[in-house]
């Protein structure tokens, strides 16, 4: 019964998404983001560890899924109203440009660091062995990469738009997917802001490009392995059989991290609202440093249900918010979830900087669509790591434009 409300709610949601005459909203994107992340619900079941078996999606999964969506949607009606809201991009300046040279320089400058230090194993087709290998280059590289990927976009800059193309490319060759669609969600976000109220179904060569992306995002991610270990004949065999399509969606990410929330309610696992504290770790200085580091929400779980796999499972934020005070406790977030995402979708319009927007564009990308992979804690940390790294360089161009200014006044 809840399978059949559910898909019922949904396609309704989506259908009204796609047809009403208005503008893009952030609360929009999240429910479109949310579709993809609840796809399990469709069919019913949810993928066990090491793909063992599967396992009936709980009544109160299903629940949490639709106060996910009919919140999304409530205030996307509700805060989706305000006229004349539309963003244009300002005009490329000398600003601009040195933003744009200092960005250049500064990921080609960490592209190599992170050539040099991780060698080899960053092209191993083990994608754990890229993992054990994982430095603070490859990080800085992953969001640097996908914050120049959004911008170029935005100033309109091809031949700096092909240089991020292709080093997007290359993160994603190299095992990480996730940056380079991320950035590709807020390129999207940014050109539907443009053009003001939309009828989302209209723009087909739009949808279709979305669909076509999307789908090539989840089919490389069973022949990467095979792609970096150069076994082409494999890849090959992969891609003319019709059963690995099927797989491809059954087995897609989606299917693993329900799994985690349907485990938790089907439990009742409870931690309280200690559940939390890591996140003081993101919020306070030096936190972990006094105290000690905390078991995260994913540590206790793994720890709990899943001991004997010994690869990340990711995590899921329902999950969390259910150990923390239930079904109840669910809703909250679900409305103060929603409540950030209303921050967001006022904050894009009061910031007029395309490098800025940029680095938010991104920024709500992740928080509308990531975030249904993972704690709070590392959510909160992914969008510290975004804010640090684009205010560091906004600053430091700033810094570099005005000195300029002021010696040449001098002179």
């Amino acid at each position: 019964m809840f399978k059949i409300l559910f898909t019922i709610v949904a396609l309704s949601l989506l259908i009204m998404a796609l047809v009403k005459h208005e503008r893009i909203t952030v609360f929009k994107l999240a429910l479109f983001s949310s579709l993809v992340y609840f796809l399990p619900g469709f069919f019913g079941y949810v993928q066990l560890p090491y793909f063992l078996g599967t396992e009936e999606i709980d009544a109160k999964v299903y629940i949490i899924y639709l106060l996910t969506l009919l919140t999304l949607y409530t205030f996307s009606t509700i805060f989706g109203k305000q006229k004349g809201k539309s963003i244009k991009f300002g005009d490329y300046n000398g600003k601009d440009h040195l933003i744009t040279q200092l960005l250049v320089i500064s990921t080609l400058f960490v592209f190599l660091a992170m050539l040099i230090t991780m060698g080899s194993t960053l092209f191993s087709e083990s994608k754990s062995d890229i993992a054990e290998n994982h430095n603070r280059w490859r990080m800085l590289f992953q969001y640097i990469t996908a914050i120049g990927l959004v911008y170029s976009f935005t100033i309109k800059k091809k031949s700096v738009f092909l240089l991020f193309l292709v080093l997007s490319f290359f993160n994603l060759y190299t095992g990480n997917r996730s940056h380079t669609a991320l950035a590709f969600i807020g390129i999207i976000y940014l050109q539907l802001l443009s053009l003001n109220k939309v009828k989302i179904i209209k723009y087909k060569k739009l949808l279709l490009s979305v669909i076509s992306i999307g789908s090539l995002f989840f089919i490389y991610k069973g022949i990467s392995g095979a792609l970096r270990a150069g076994l082409y004949d494999v890849v090959m065999n992969r891609l003319s059989d019709l059963n690995y399509y099927g797989s491809v969606v059954n087995r897609s990410e989606p299917f693993i991290v329900q799994n985690i929330l349907n485990q938790v309610v089907e439990n009742d696992y409870q931690i309280g609202l200690t559940v939390y504290k890591p996140v003081l770790s993101i919020l306070i200085p030096l936190y972990s440093e006094v105290f000690g580091n905390v078991d995260t929400f994913s540590s206790l779980y793994a720890r709990d249900f899943y001991s004997n796999v010994n690869y990340g499972m990711g995590s899921n934020i329902f999950a969390e918010a259910y150990s923390a005070g239930g079904l109840g406790f669910v809703f909250i977030f679900i409305v103060f979830y929603s409540f950030v995402l209303l921050f967001y979708e006022k904050i894009v319009f009061f910031i007029q900087d395309n490098f800025l927007r940029s680095g938010l564009a991104l920024s709500i990308a992740y928080m509308v669509f990531y975030i249904h992979r993972n704690n709070l804690v590392y959510q909160l940390l992914i969008q510290k790591r975004i804010i640090l790294i684009t205010l560091s360089i906004y600053l430091i161009a700033h810094i570099i434009f005005y000195m300029s200014k002021r010696h040449k006044k001098k002179i």
